[in-house]
């Protein structure tokens, strides 16, 4: 079970500063949203990159 929230001074989750953001100023909640899709994006394509260029050693 995970549980995650917010209080003055602590470190935040990316994706809770995109909500608090959101009300406060749209623009750095779009830029962060595009920050966050960005990291995914590499994220899944390494990995995809990766299970193609190991071999099957079975």
């Amino acid at each position: 079970m995970t549980f995650a929230g917010s209080r003055q001074g602590v470190t935040r989750t990316l994706p809770l500063e995109i909500y608090l953001q959101r009300v406060n100023d749209p623009d750095a909640a779009v830029a962060l949203s595009l920050l966050l899709v960005a990291v995914a994006a590499l994220v899944v394509l390494g990995l995809g990159t990766r299970r193609l260029t190991v071999t099957d050693t079975r």
